[in-house]
């Protein structure tokens, strides 16, 4: 067992996850929801025609038949999956392609989905775990502005300080940040810049970073934020190997959602600086945060098929 290893198994449903719109009392309206399976061929049948009742002999005869209902894999093994999180298209098609290859996010909760009264006169209810369409959004935001933000403050041979002071600003001087790169976030209301001394639960953390030195303020905000990720969701233990005795330290994520943040910190710390080329998919070491291929020439070759790909739509682009 290596030194930081993650242990976690995330379930996929065999089935699919659906979109339903459904009516949340704490929200007090109508929102979109992600459920595990896919949607129902029934749909809305008469429950009394004979055609329903075949659809539903033959839906529980395939139940019967197929004895598993999840697959599992190790996020750990799905290199830059955090980024993939973060170029997900905010879209009912772009979470449905990303849900139905990683699974749930881990940040739903369970609500009674039927609902009906018994003939004595006790209430009947069937509960699901759902998932709200505007969480994943959040999250996709979140994630991609500091992914962004990564690339610009990180590259170890040429940091983009000009680009980062467009995220980044002092007014009246304070730092700020565009509230773009935090979303969802209200504590300080609707307002285009938010002030990091307010936001940051230690606000001398940014009162004492220089006018200038913008990198240090993005690397601070980087750092806290993957730590209020990482709270709650991940927990660190000291194991002892059984045949060699031997000391290790293991993360154990209690979602995607956390797995995903912690394999995140890990390249942010540089104890992770690997990831699969998209070409061949061999894996390699990096030292810039952009470098996407092991070699020049899965490069070029990459390039050469997504120029013939494009060329059919009439668009040409490079990578």
């Amino acid at each position: 067992m290596g030194n930081g290893c993650i242990e976690f198994r995330q379930r996929v449903s065999v089935d699919g996850y659906r979109w339903e719109k459904i009516y949340v009392p704490r929200f007090a309206r109508h929102v979109l929801g992600l459920f595990e399976g896919g949607r129902s061929p029934l749909g809305d049948m008469d429950s009394d025609s004979p055609e329903y009742w075949a659809i539903l002999d033959e839906m529980w005869d395939q139940a019967d038949s197929q004895a598993e209902t999840h697959r599992e894999y190790a996020p750990e093994d799905v290199p830059d999956l955090y980024r993939a999180f973060a170029n997900t298209a905010i879209s009912q098609d772009g979470v449905l392609e990303f849900a139905g290859r990683y699974g749930l996010l881990g940040v739903g909760e369970t609500i009674p989905v039927e609902e009906e009264t018994n003939p004595d006169g006790s209430i009947w209810r069937e509960y699901g775990r759902v998932e709200y369409a505007h969480e994943w959004k959040r999250q996709i935001l979140l994630m991609r502005g500091c992914v962004e933000i990564l690339d610009l403050a990180d590259d170890p041979f040429r940091p983009d300080a000009i680009a980062l002071s467009k995220i980044f600003t002092r007014r009246g001087g304070r730092w700020h940040v565009r509230s773009a790169y935090m979303p969802g976030y209200r504590g300080q209301g609707k307002i285009e810049h938010i002030d990091l001394e307010i936001w940051s639960d230690d606000p001398h953390s940014f009162a004492s970073i220089g006018h200038d030195d913008v990198l240090s303020v993005a690397t601070e905000f980087l750092r806290i934020v993957a730590d209020r990720q990482l709270s709650g969701t991940t927990t660190a233990s000291v194991v002892r190997d059984g045949d060699s005795g031997t000391l290790s330290l293991v993360y154990r994520p209690t979602s995607l959602l956390g797995a995903m943040w912690l394999q995140f910190a890990k390249v942010m710390t540089h104890t992770d600086n690997t990831r699969a080329c998209l070409e061949c998919g061999r894996t390699f070491e990096f030292q810039r945060r952009t470098r996407l291929f092991c070699g020049e020439a899965c490069q070029k070759k990459f390039n050469r098929k997504k120029i013939r790909t494009s060329r059919k739509s009439g668009v040409i682009s490079e990578t």
